[in-house]
């Protein structure tokens, strides 16, 4: 944990920020649009990577309602999204381009900085051969103008626009070609194109000066800003416009239940467990198990940490259907359907 500003020069800092991108990784439409709306999808987007990706669980169906599959609850669902509320506050939120911190290197940032002078001296060269041109220029259209108006042309081109009188509007009127230095060289092409097509060449070189500057280092993190505290709460049907009671950060109560229901199924009532099994089979297969399957299930279990905490869900399929013979499958599948329900492949 960082406490105060980070260093970004610092490895383990840079390491630490680096790894909160992780709750970055969702889309995040916030930076072209910033509803309310948009800010709640985001978290919850967010949220649903983190809960998909380290726990193996859905955990935004229960974003409007009760979880159909899993045992998770509306009201633990916002615990377990106030959690994260204080990286992701809707009411103070930080668009991406605000949770980008720079860990360039000391030493890029002081390359970048000597090259950024050198082409400022550059531009500052240019700037002053334009300037020095555009004068030209204007004495030049100046000397077309009659003498004895030239000086009077002259103070009217010098004057702000607001404070002209009706004599100078009409003298510029007259010579439109004449105008302030500044207008001469910004539209240089209209006066002199072959030195306007000169400069842009200068400018160019510039541009490949600065090109030269080592990249910077992005880094998209998830932190939060000091001092801001908001308040948890659960939203009717999703809908963050539509606040109900508030919550306190809390973690998911399916994950600290006592024990694995399959643990107590096949360890401390063999009676109960006998029940448990048929009811579980006849619902799975309209059939109750029969000895050659139960005797299975003991051996499968011992292999569960390698069945269910190595393989994603979309793989189990592909387990069962890989067992030897019918009764194996069948039990295989029965014991998925209670690790599921006791939260063992967790």
């Amino acid at each position: 944990m960082i406490s105060g500003k980070p260093n970004t020069n610092g490895p383990r800092h840079v390491e630490l920020l680096t790894a909160t991108g992780f709750m970055r990784m969702a889309p995040d439409s916030t930076q072209s649009s910033n509803s309310l709306t948009d800010r709640n999808q985001a978290t919850v987007d967010a949220v649903q990577v983190i809960g998909s990706s380290t726990l193996g669980l859905t955990v935004g169906c229960a974003q409007c309602h009760d979880h159909k599959f899993d045992p998770i609850g509306i009201d633990y669902y916002y615990r377990f999204l106030a959690i994260f509320d204080p990286l992701f506050p809707l009411k103070k939120w930080q668009q991406p381009s605000a949770r980008l911190v720079d860990v360039t290197s000391a030493e890029n940032q002081k390359k970048a900085e000597e090259i950024e002078a050198r082409a400022k001296e550059m531009d500052a060269a240019i700037q002053e051969k334009r300037t020095e041109l555009a004068k030209t220029i204007q004495a030049a259209k100046l000397s077309d103008v009659s003498e004895e108006v030239r000086e009077g042309t002259l103070q009217a081109v010098l004057a702000p626009s607001k404070d002209r009188n009706e004599r100078q509007r009409e003298l510029l009127d007259l010579y439109p070609m004449v105008k302030p230095v500044s207008f001469i060289a910004g539209f240089l092409v209209e006066y002199d194109n072959a030195a306007y097509r000169e400069f842009e060449k200068q400018k160019a070189e510039v541009t490949k000066v600065r090109e030269t500057k080592p990249p910077k280092r992005l880094v998209r993190v998830a932190t939060e800003q000091p001092d801001v505290v908001p308040v948890s709460t659960v939203h009717f049907r999703g809908n963050p416009n539509s606040p109900g009671k508030k919550v306190q950060p809390g973690k998911l109560a399916v994950l600290s239940q006592a024990g694995g229901l399959a643990d107590r199924l096949f360890t401390n009532h063999p009676i109960k467990a006998d029940q448990r099994l048929d009811a579980l089979f006849r619902k799975l297969f309209a059939t109750a198990p029969t000895d050659e399957e139960k005797r299975y299930l003991p051996s499968l279990l011992g292999r569960q940490e390698e069945l269910f905490r190595a393989y994603p869900n979309a793989e189990w399929q592909k387990i069962i259907k890989a067992q030897p013979d019918a009764p194996a499958r069948r039990a295989l599948a029965a014991l998925a359907q209670v690790l599921m329900a006791s939260n063992r492949f967790l």
